[in-house]
């Protein structure tokens, strides 16, 4: 079994995703959280290597997120004159903000349609990257295993040879 985490935000650097890869399974931790700070348990899913059409990873800039953080940075500047942790705290977010706004996304297509989305810290790239070679050398792997006119032409090979003998 290969399992890989990773930190899917600045501000919640101590909870971390993960993907779980086997034989027959691949399984997907997403760390819940209420506006993208406050944890709230986690979404497990579990996907059959057999429904399993391909894996995607992709680099995203959330340009609203990144123009709301920026201005409570700026607020919080601001506001440090008159109280001081304010203001620190609201630069802070607002900075951990930004820098999340910069998204590496991995996604998990289903043969049957469906989209499983793992949105990781953009410093973990390579993380994603290992992650998805992995999960293509078990799809390849897996066509591989059950390509039956492969299987049936080496049948057929070893048929002949045995009689020709």
């Amino acid at each position: 079994m290969y399992k890989i985490s990773f930190i899917t935000s600045v501000l919640t650097y101590y909870l971390k995703g993960e993907v779980s890869i086997d034989d027959n399974f691949i399984k997907i931790t997403n760390p819940n959280t209420i506006l993208k700070c406050i944890p709230l348990g986690a979404n497990d899913t579990s996907i059959p290597v057999n429904q399993l059409a391909s894996v995607d990873s992709s680099f995203s800039l959330d340009l609203k997120s990144l123009v709301i953080n920026f201005v409570i940075a700026f607020v919080g500047l601001g506001v440090k004159e008159s109280n001081f942790l304010l203001g620190v705290v609201m630069v802070l977010l607002g900075i951990g903000g930004m820098i999340n706004a910069f998204q590496t996304i991995m996604t998990f297509r289903t043969t049957s349609g469906e989209m499983v989305m793992m949105n990781v810290v953009v410093f973990e790239k390579e993380k994603v990257i290992e992650c998805k070679e992995k999960v293509e050398t078990l799809l390849v792997s897996h066509l591989d295993n059950t390509n039956i006119r492969k299987h049936a032409e080496q049948q057929t090979d070893r048929i002949i040879d045995a009689i020709n003998k």
